[in-house]
């Protein structure tokens, strides 16, 4: 229990922030940081992809965007910061961040890239791939965490290469060479 609450101490979001984003922040860590969430979501992300599917792949992220962007802004904020110092407590949370985290982080990345088209998908033996990034074997890489830790059953990956994981699929991966 007290492993419990210390972690959710160090995931608390920062002082200084309105109700409304301190609610949008907490449930957007909640949501990041569930395994079995991720998951859904890949589904979803797949589904869409494979059924060819813009329309649906818009609306998805406009519903990501609408729930979870001021997270994802302001984490991105972190990484892009300039000769300027991040805000403390958002850098606290940011290294608090387990393989869930950036596994979910990493998958709503991919599907903003595909529902803008910086990114197109290759489907390989049914899994979608998007050559060039690294961004669908990181989430792979990541989400294989996330499902260890949370003891969540191990499922066959829809995207992204188990290559860095467990070795397989390497030569499917172009991104893997």
């Amino acid at each position: 229990m007290a492993a419990l609450l210390a972690a959710s101490a160090v995931l608390c979001v920062p002082n200084g922030v309105s109700a409304a984003e301190n609610d949008a922040l907490s449930a957007s860590l909640a949501a990041f940081g569930d395994a079995a969430a991720a998951r859904r979501l890949e589904d979803q992300i797949a589904d869409l992809v494979k059924k060819r599917n813009q329309a649906g792949l818009t609306k998805l992220v406009g519903q990501i965007a609408q729930n979870d962007g001021a997270f994802m802004e302001k984490m991105d904020s972190l990484t892009q910061a300039k000769n300027r110092v991040p805000d403390p407590e958002m850098t606290r949370i940011a290294m608090a961040l387990g393989p869930c985290h950036h596994a979910g982080f990493l998958l709503r990345k991919m599907a903003f890239t595909l529902a803008d088209g910086q990114a197109k998908p290759i489907i390989r033996n049914g899994v979608i791939m998007i050559d060039g990034t690294h961004m669908d074997d990181m989430y792979a890489e990541q989400m294989s965490r996330c499902e260890r830790l949370a003891k969540q059953p191990m499922r066959k990956i829809k995207i992204g290469s188990m290559c860095s994981v467990n070795g397989s699929g390497c030569d499917e991966d172009p991104d893997m060479d």
